[in-house]
């Protein structure tokens, strides 16, 4: 059980390693895409030509987004990304990237741009959002390990207190013993399922 507890964080660990990466690299991303908007005035072309960068991982995504916005029936390709995208910000970002090149690009009071207001918007949320996870690993750092400890010292102390004091034996091979051991169990798995889901990203 202890093993299985490792083996899940250690792949959450990689996994969040993986989408906090990518959340940086669209801060990037999105700025680029301002400059090349302003250049162009075209959402698809500045799109285009931000996604060029084949070494970043956000480069695949821009490329999907850009796919999207030349087909023939954008909307039902949109809806399909949906379902993939990596997280909500790029969903969000393919959404006003759509109906900005159906519609327009509108401006607001101050005659700025609806679509790199928004832009600025999403970039503002990534940066809380950057903030809070490297807080919550900072806080929850081996937490996880620690909560699932008490599963590895059952068996050692069982078979200490046996050795020391032999009327353990009773209560260890007991009703009253396997009744403690399945709370110890069952407690640890609460305590660390909670750990996992407070600190879960995606959430």
């Amino acid at each position: 059980i202890f093993e299985l507890f490792m083996v899940e964080t250690i792949i959450d660990g990689m996994v969040d390693k993986i989408d906090n990466k990518l959340l940086k690299q669209q801060i990037d991303f999105f700025t680029e895409i301002r400059h090349a908007y302003h250049e162009s005035n075209m959402v698809e072309e500045a799109i285009y030509q931000v996604a060029q960068d084949d070494e970043l991982e956000i480069s695949r995504q821009a490329e999907k987004i850009y796919e999207i916005l030349i087909s023939d029936d954008p909307e039902a390709e949109l809806e399909k990304y949906y379902d993939i995208a990596p997280n909500s910000y790029l969903k969000e970002f393919a959404g006003i990237s759509y109906l900005t090149r159906e519609f327009g690009d509108r401006k607001d009071q101050n005659g700025a741009s609806l679509y790199l207001k928004n832009l600025n918007n999403i970039t503002q949320e990534m940066q809380i959002e950057i903030l809070k996870r490297d807080k919550l690993d900072y806080v929850f750092q081996s937490l996880s390990v620690i909560a699932a400890v008490p599963i590895l010292f059952l068996e050692p102390v069982k078979n200490w207190a046996v050795s020391q004091f032999s009327f353990t034996s009773q209560f260890y091979n007991g009703k009253s013993g396997l009744i403690v051991q399945t709370l110890i169990l069952v407690l640890t798995f609460i305590c660390y399922t909670l750990i996992r889901r407070i600190k879960d990203n995606s959430s």
